[in-house]
């Protein structure tokens, strides 16, 4: 479908299917499709899925895209409890994706893991894991200028880079 909130639409009916089984194979077919709006599509299916996605999740965190790679994780973080497999899948790629969009959404989900943890109380053990790990990932990341001013242009016109692919706001470097 050429219309996102049609295609958007297709992958929430595939989630709510009754059938998680198929659905999970279906959606997890479209998120290795070459385009990246069928694979934002393919993620909230999995995403409104459930639980019954993580397994497939997990397994797009090791793919050799890095915009599969960020799709299973963010994904993780909306669909998922926090539990040790869950937690390893999501640290691996925020020590050691190449990619600082991947590291960045990583850092995301374990948030959203570890807020779910504390209101549903699974997985509670391991909130201090997760908020070791990202105290490491401040020590790891550097402090890179926003894309704009970083490439000294307006911030409509900026393009991903492998060494800055997300936007990551207007602050100063304080050499800190």
């Amino acid at each position: 479908e050429a219309a996102e909130p049609a295609r958007i639409g297709a992958a929430y009916k595939l989630a709510t299917i009754g059938d998680t089984v198929l659905a999970v194979k279906l959606l997890s077919q479209a998120l290795y499709n070459e385009r990246e709006s069928v694979r934002r599509a393919a993620t909230y299916g999995l995403v409104a899925v459930g639980p019954g996605a993580t397994t497939t999740l997990i397994e797009a965190t090791k793919a050799p895209l890095k915009w599969i790679r960020k799709a299973g994780v963010y994904g993780l973080g909306d669909a998922s409890p926090l539990n040790n497999e869950v937690f390893k899948a999501v640290v691996t790629r925020l020590e050691n994706d190449p990619s600082v969009y991947v590291r960045s959404v990583a850092a995301g989900t374990l948030g959203c893991l570890g807020r779910r943890a504390v209101a549903t109380g699974v997985g509670q053990s391991l909130i201090p894991a997760c908020l070791e790990a990202l105290v490491q990932s401040l020590a790891r990341e550097e402090n890179r200028l926003a894309m704009d001013q970083e490439q000294q242009r307006s911030i409509k016109f900026v393009r991903p880079t492998d060494e800055c692919d997300v936007c990551e706001g207007g602050g100063v470097d304080f050499n800190l």
